[in-house]
């Protein structure tokens, strides 16, 4: 999976503003939730969120930009030459707690029709 540098701010954040190669139409204009934290908890590792991403049937070739801030999400993109495949997962990076998992089939009509 390719990892790319980022250190945007979170708030008010939309999966274009993301420091990802490509971004699937249907998902550009939705927000990207954040992550909170209490004092005590630790970012998870990468390795776990390639994990996370793997049982939630993301294949190989996807990027997870990599965030700076404490409320940055891990945001893992596919976006496969079958867009049927692609998939946008947000991870807590404190909890491991999947917020957001679209799907081709969560796309309206007319975002299938141009993916």
């Amino acid at each position: 999976m390719a990892m790319n540098k980022a250190d945007p701010s979170m708030a008010g954040m939309k999966m274009d503003d993301l420091p990802l190669p490509q971004t699937p139409w249907a998902v550009g204009a939705t927000h990207v939730p954040h992550s909170t934290a209490d004092t005590a908890d630790a970012t998870i590792a990468l390795d776990k969120v390639v994990a996370l991403g793997c049982q939630a049937g993301v294949k190989d070739g996807s990027d997870i930009p990599l965030l700076t801030t404490a409320e940055g999400v891990y945001t893992v993109s596919y976006f496969p030459a079958d867009p049927e495949a692609e998939r946008t997962l947000h991870i807590d990076r404190y909890s491991s707690q999947i917020l957001s998992d679209i799907s081709h089939r969560d796309y309206g009509r007319v975002a299938k029709w141009i993916s």
